[in-house]
């Protein structure tokens, strides 16, 4: 390329890549939510929806959702596709995965119970807006979180907040009802009625210092820590390629009440045991060999040190700033 040429292009870049510059191969997790898959299905490969979709894979059975999905995206790769995930926070951030491992462009229909990823970059939970959004989007670059390189996309949870999660799976199976309702129950016993503590060794650029808490996050998603009752400007603000880091070290009982009236009341950061910090990168060590973390509703034991931070311009997703 001359000079000529090298200022054109930098004088008139390229529009960004939108949906209908693709196909789509389609991933439908059908456990996710209580939305009619078929119906979604039928809506779309219906004759007026503008998206070209190659075929459908559905990911039913647990055992093999992994592999399919990987398939799938190895697909895409080699007939440079793009990729329509339809599921939860749990679904989409397995596509994440894949999607940065692969470099394929990654669209979101949004059908879980929080869909906390899919708020955060301000995609539809509805499933006719969703679709349409979709249509109309174009692929843009942004942030994901990385904890020894395996990404998330809600929150890196510690100390208390993965029996909390293993706790509601026990609840909800035991019930068959999955809703936002039976989660925050569930949650709730486990936090006023768990006494587990965890001591960590946190290392950022600017600091090294000891952390002993019951709940320990690491969060850059809005929905997730406006959840928390941190919605101000003042916290929101840092999530432009950083990470909020959490810490909840409640000492009794009474503790715990006085940390859940004043999330109510969106008042949690004033309470005196509930901390707030903002890092871009932190290891974090401990003398276990592994330790226990909570990803995106996920549990894992990861080796440590662990390491965490935030990748800019890391995944190429579908957005649209049209109001549906």
């Amino acid at each position: 390329m001359n000079d000529r040429a090298a200022q054109m292009v930098a004088e008139h870049p390229a529009a960004p890549k939108s949906a209908k510059d693709y196909r789509f191969v389609v991933l439908i997790n059908g456990g996710s939510g209580s939305a009619d898959f078929i119906a979604i299905k039928q809506r779309l490969t219906a004759a007026h929806c503008a998206l070209r979709i190659v075929n459908f894979v559905a990911l039913h059975d647990v055992s093999t959702i992994e592999d399919k999905v990987e398939k799938a995206f190895i697909h895409a790769k080699n007939n440079r596709l793009a990729v329509l995930v339809v599921g939860g926070d749990g679904s989409i951030c397995l596509a994440v995965k894949y999607a940065l491992l692969f470099d394929v462009p990654l669209a979101l229909l949004a059908q879980g119970t929080f869909n906390l990823f899919a708020l955060h970059h301000g995609l539809a939970v509805d499933t006719e807006k969703g679709i349409a959004q979709i249509e109309n989007s174009h692929i843009e670059k942004v942030a994901v979180a990385r904890i020894n390189d395996l990404p998330f996309i809600t929150g890196a949870n510690f100390g208390l907040y993965p029996e909390l999660i293993e706790q509601r799976e026990k609840y909800q199976s035991l019930t068959g009802v999955r809703t936002r309702i039976t989660a925050y129950i569930s949650g709730l016993h486990t936090f006023l009625f768990k006494r587990k503590k965890l001591k960590l060794k946190m290392t950022t650029p600017d600091s090294s210092f000891d952390v002993s808490a019951q709940i320990i996050m690491l969060s850059q998603n809005r929905p997730h820590i406006e959840n928390l009752g941190l919605a101000s400007d003042h916290w929101l603000k840092m999530l432009n390629n950083q990470l909020l880091m959490i810490v909840a070290k409640p000492e009794t009982f009474l503790d715990k009440l006085r940390m859940m009236g004043h999330r109510l009341l969106g008042k949690l950061e004033d309470d005196l045991q509930f901390e707030v910090k903002p890092v871009s990168e932190v290891v974090i060590e401990t003398r276990r060999r592994k330790l226990k973390v909570a990803l995106d509703g996920e549990i894992y034991e990861l080796t440590t040190p662990l390491n965490v931070k935030v990748e800019p311009n890391a995944l190429a997703l579908f957005k649209t700033t049209v109001d549906q």
